[in-house]
């Protein structure tokens, strides 16, 4: 497999859910129950714009300035 199919992978296994509770407890915070949805919803819909950014094309070699990414409605 290689670098670009790993990083794919690794998108589709993220769990936006766990990652909050673990984000949140590295961080000292307390997510209220009435925000926790909310803050789930944002991380998914980062994890989204870190796939379409990521599966840009690349050159390894390349030194450009990292592709940027403008969501727009319906996107997701």
């Amino acid at each position: 497999m290689d670098q670009k199919e790993q990083g794919k992978s690794n998108f589709e296994s993220f769990d936006c859910d766990q990652f909050t509770d673990f984000a949140a407890k590295a961080m000292g915070f307390n997510i209220k129950a009435e925000y926790r949805q909310g803050v789930i919803d944002n991380v998914e819909i980062a994890k989204l714009m870190a796939i379409k950014v990521f599966s840009a094309p690349s050159d390894a070699n390349c030194s450009d300035i990292a592709p940027t990414f403008s969501p727009e409605a319906g996107d997701h």
